[in-house]
């Protein structure tokens, strides 16, 4: 179970079915707090939005536009932050897919992850030493206190990384970690929320391309994606790698103050900046902001769209066209706490 907030105006509680038809019981004013199912039920479409809660043992319905996802009891539902999308499409939660998560290393703890679907796999065996992992993790995948969007996909981490590897060492460790994930079988989505400027690649041109030639393989393959961050506000411009190669489905942030940035590098896919909270290092819930993030949002949502789709052999392009259904226009973003994922793709 969990709660949610009645945003900035007042809601209507629909009594027997998520209609705009049903009797109105009452009406909530906004900050009051419900307590609702954790599924999500599809209903009538108002304002764009067919996505309905349900009030916890009883038979109210609540439109899902009208409230906000909470942090409630110790708890994130990150499901509840995706109410503009096919709740037919998110209900498969990943099933039949791997995500890939070539990041800094996350802790196997079965309190927090379902250690039948989660395997570690460490390149760098220096001892974790971020929160990094762990927070893309819970997005993704987390069972307690963050409460992932795809529980059913299989999540291998990667961690090629640690604060003392050097950049020889761990473009090396890059490097096999993207021949294991050619080798993954089945629908597969790579997520790298991590990136390499100009200064760390500057002499390591074999490296470069072979990291590059890697992903071009992957990405050949049916039922395969890289998606990788691309930075927040200016650094999008930096062209910073892998994200600014054509083959990867790159996310870059924005904050207000950058609505307007003209984007010059190869970033598909623009998100707010918006707290997220997920894992810290000892499992403690954290805020923190950035594409990192973003990218495991979209990350979840594509295991979805590809697990809705199999067996159907799902390309690049076919991806984008699904991605592009819950688009918005930068326009609309929302700032600071996260109430709905949003994405303008370029």
């Amino acid at each position: 179970m969990m709660k949610v907030i009645v945003k900035d105006n007042f809601l209507n509680v629909r009594r027997g079915a998520p209609s705009v038809n049903a009797p109105v019981n009452l009406y909530l004013s906004p900050g009051d707090t419900i307590d609702v199912e954790d599924s999500i039920y599809k209903g009538d479409k108002y304002d764009g939005i067919d996505a309905w809660y349900k009030g916890r043992d009883t038979n109210n319905y609540y439109w899902s536009g009208g409230v906000a996802g909470s942090i409630a009891n110790g708890t994130v539902f990150y499901n509840s932050f995706l109410n503009k999308f096919d709740q037919e499409v998110l209900s498969n939660q990943g099933d039949q897919t791997t995500i890939i998560i070539i990041d800094q290393g996350i802790a196997i703890n079965p309190t927090y992850f379902d250690d039948s679907k989660i395997h570690a796999i460490n390149y760098d065996n220096d001892p974790i030493s971020t929160f990094h992992g762990n927070f893309i993790g819970g997005i993704i995948a987390g069972k307690s206190s963050v409460i992932g969007i795809v529980p059913k996909a299989e999540v291998i981490s990667l961690k090629y990384i640690s604060d003392n590897t050097s950049p020889a060492q761990f473009l090396k460790n890059l490097i096999q970690a993207l021949q294991d994930c050619l080798s993954n079988p089945g629908p597969t989505i790579i997520n790298l929320s991590q990136g390499f400027s100009k200064s760390v690649l500057e002499g390591r041109d074999n490296e470069k391309a072979n990291i590059t030639n890697l992903i071009k393989k992957i990405i050949s393959q049916p039922n395969k994606f890289v998606i990788c961050s691309a930075g927040d506000n200016l650094e999008i411009n930096d062209n910073i790698f892998p994200a600014s190669m054509d083959e990867c489905i790159s996310v870059g942030c924005l904050d207000s103050d950058y609505m307007n940035l003209n984007v010059l590098g190869n970033v598909k896919i623009l998100s707010p900046i918006v707290n997220f909270t997920s894992f810290d290092i000892d499992f403690k819930l954290k805020e923190d902001i950035g594409s990192s993030f973003a990218t495991a949002v979209i990350t979840s949502i594509a295991s979805c769209i590809v697990s809705s789709r199999l067996p159907a052999i799902t390309k690049y392009s076919d991806l984008i066209i699904e991605l592009k259904k819950y688009m918005v226009d930068r326009s609309t973003f929302q700032f600071e706490k996260l109430t709905n994922f949003q994405y303008e793709i370029t």
